[in-house]
């Protein structure tokens, strides 16, 4: 890379003139004032640069949190799902390099460099002590070369002056030859006092020129003194350009985020979980829990039932059979499979089909001949007629859920009624009671003593 081009400008408070005349020395010491200036904006460039790092880790966590948090309550599942994380995680990894990067340019540059400054530099109210220092010394090495200066301005102003009267009176001299009117005794007194003028023409101008010669003389001294007290400043410039020189490397290297193998690591990790995506054991654990996988169970035909209580949705699980099925022209044995169906409004089991269809396969078949029944709900046994099913003493019993009546001959209760016993349990589990003035049936489930 080719150096980058050097910029140079004079002060704008510049108003011209030699450094070696006084007293612009004045335009260094406010160099080194500037100096001190330009320190503070540094700091203040450092800290303004460490807040963007602390800031954009800020919002990188924010965006990372949010976007974890949606993934989780999302539609996304699997594998897919710990690569959307993957993606938002990145940025809480990332977030913390650039906090690192912070507390690097806050603990390495800032804190040492304002330490520096501290050391460094001194105001007395408004004062900058090494500027003031630094004018006493140009002054000190300046004072006689400005007395020289001095008498050599006042010798070239008496100089001049006594030229110009010279010049006058011997412009009046002149004239006044030409006027005949003059007198003898006038113009001799003319004549001294141009005389006169001479002589103060000439010493005038060997004070002038030995005041040129004074200032020859001492300008080596002067020179010698007003380099030593320009090279303490450019020394103390020095000091803070090499120092600024040295944090600002010390800033780049903080930057750097490639400078750690934190960076690189956080994108291998995040790559490796994202090419670990099983989009195939995705979608077959998609088809096993809401797709082709999942169980179909197609509707099984049942017998028409005459007693609307054994059709009512209300009384908890139903249960549902196959025809039977002849197994031998000599034997009637019926073959039955049960189903329970669970509505979620009861815990009992309603038997009323089952009951039905062994009425009609006693009718057709002699005593001797039995069903043989496959039951698939354990401690569920079909009953014949005349077997008693679990029939409730008469009395009155407590209603332990709710009830709401779905055919006319029925009755409602609230959950904590007490309802009279008008019938005990029949075949098909349900009972008939009173609540108040009203008289119907109810499922037995619903109630106990």
């Amino acid at each position: 890379l080719g150096k980058s081009p050097i910029i140079y400008r004079k002060s704008r408070s510049f108003e011209g003139g030699s450094f070696w005349d006084p007293p612009n020395y004045k335009q260094t010491t406010k160099h080194v004032e500037d100096g001190e200036k330009l320190v503070r904006d540094f700091v203040q460039m450092l800290e303004e640069r460490r807040d963007i790092e602390k800031e954009y880790a800020k919002q990188l966590q924010a965006w990372s949190t949010r976007w974890d948090n949606n993934v989780g309550k999302g539609q996304e599942s699997g594998s897919m799902e710990t690569a959307w994380k993957a993606v938002a995680m990145e940025g809480v990894k990332r977030a913390n390099v650039h906090l690192a990067i912070k507390d690097d340019v806050d603990q390495q540059v800032i804190e040492p460099l304002q330490d520096w400054q501290k050391e460094t530099y001194h105001r007395q109210r408004t004062k900058l002590m090494e500027k003031k220092e630094l004018d006493e010394q140009f002054k000190t090495a300046q004072k006689e070369w400005a007395d020289l200066l001095n008498q050599e301005a006042k010798a070239r102003t008496e100089y001049m002056t006594a030229c110009k009267e010279e010049k006058k009176s011997v412009d009046a001299e002149r004239e006044a030859t030409k006027k005949p009117e003059l007198s003898q005794s006038q113009v001799t007194k003319l004549q001294e006092k141009i005389k006169d003028i001479h002589q103060e023409v000439k010493l005038k101008r060997e004070n002038y020129t030995s005041a040129i010669e004074e200032l020859k003389a001492n300008q080596k001294d002067y020179q010698q003194g007003m380099i030593e007290v320009f090279n303490n400043c450019a020394e103390f410039e020095e000091k803070r350009c090499c120092t600024m020189q040295k944090y600002m490397l010390i800033l780049q290297d903080c930057l750097n985020v490639h400078r750690t193998l934190a960076l690189p690591q956080i994108y291998n990790e995040s790559r490796e979980i994202i090419t670990q995506v099983d989009h195939k054991a995705d979608l077959a654990w998609w088809a096993d829990n809401h797709g082709i996988h999942m169980e179909h169970t197609l509707p099984e035909y049942q017998e028409y039932m005459d007693n609307a209580r054994a059709r009512s949705q209300s009384t908890g699980p139903m249960m549902s059979f196959l025809p039977f099925k002849q197994t031998s022209s000599n034997e009637n044995c019926a073959e039955m499979s049960l189903k329970v169906q669970n509505n979620g409004r009861s815990r009992s089991h309603s038997t009323g089909y089952s009951r039905m269809s062994f009425l009609q396969s006693k009718q057709t078949s002699p005593e001797k001949d039995h069903a043989q029944i496959s039951l698939k709900v354990p401690n569920i046994q079909p009953s014949f007629e005349g077997e008693p099913v679990g029939k409730t003493s008469m009395g009155k019993v407590r209603a332990t859920y709710q009830y709401q009546r779905v055919e006319e001959d029925e009755i409602s209760f609230d959950a904590g009624d007490v309802i009279e016993l008008v019938e005990e349990r029949d075949d098909f589990g349900w009972c008939r009671g009173k609540v108040g003035t009203e008289e119907g049936y109810f499922p037995a489930d619903y109630v106990k003593p």
